[in-house]
């Protein structure tokens, strides 16, 4: 991509989400708007705590559903790290890390060709709190891009104001925004609505591990006890 093909707009979002409160409850409500044919969540990538995603692509990534395993449970869409912990060797959960709000340059490299497959128009970045807690001038920021291959490009800008660990934005939309995705900064997922054709494309990507889930399922903590989901949203 060349310098032309990314330019920062003024910040605006164009979908408001109005999401029910639920004291410590937190659902895909609260992170995705509603009128969306799918919901899906992406599960990071487990990989070594010494690997540094803004440094580069991560080549040892490790699938939830594989350390589910030999925890001993069957990865659900409302799965924390709290659930598989505890079922972990010592030596596995002190090798093993998720970042939180961040995906690796591979799995970002993956997730955002199968959404631009087909598609036309541009794609639009957001840089939302870590933007404002590490530029230099305390903003967030949004670029927008002819193409997905536009966010390396976007946040190398990021970066050169002062986010070096910058890799993946907060949210980003294509032009109709028929699809949307949120990477909050702490959650060790990032959730996507979309329509029925590119979420069956996701689903069956080899290299992306994503589960369906409604905008009623918990994001949260606590997502993996007794009730799964909540009325509302």
């Amino acid at each position: 991509v060349v310098e032309a093909d990314v330019v920062e707009i003024e910040h605006s979002i164009p979908w408001v989400v109005d999401p029910p409160h639920n004291g410590r409850v937190h659902t895909v409500a609260e992170l995705l708007p509603d009128g969306h044919e799918r919901y899906l969540r992406l599960f990071h990538p487990f990989a070594p705590w010494s690997a540094e995603p803004h440094l580069g692509p991560v080549e040892a990534r490790v699938r939830w559903r594989d350390v589910a395993a030999r925890a001993g449970i069957d990865l659900m869409a409302t799965t924390t790290l709290g659930t598989l912990g505890p079922g972990l060797p010592d030596d596995e959960r002190e090798r093993l890390a998720v970042w939180e709000g961040a995906l690796d340059e591979r799995t970002a490299e993956d997730l955002y060709a199968a959404l631009d497959e087909g598609e036309s128009g541009p794609i639009y970045f957001e840089f939302g709190l870590a933007a404002i807690i590490a530029t230099d001038d305390h903003r967030e920021r949004l670029f927008r891009a002819s193409s997905h291959e536009g966010l390396q490009q976007a946040v190398s800008r990021i970066r050169a104001l002062g986010a070096a660990f910058i890799t993946t934005p907060s949210l980003s939309w294509n032009h109709d925004q028929r699809w949307i995705t949120c990477s909050d900064y702490d959650l060790t997922s990032t959730y996507i609505a979309t329509g029925g054709p590119t979420a069956d494309r996701l689903l069956a990507h080899p290299d992306l591990e994503i589960l369906e889930v409604q905008r009623t399922t918990r994001v949260d903590d606590f997502a993996d006890e007794s009730s799964h989901d909540i009325t509302g949203g």
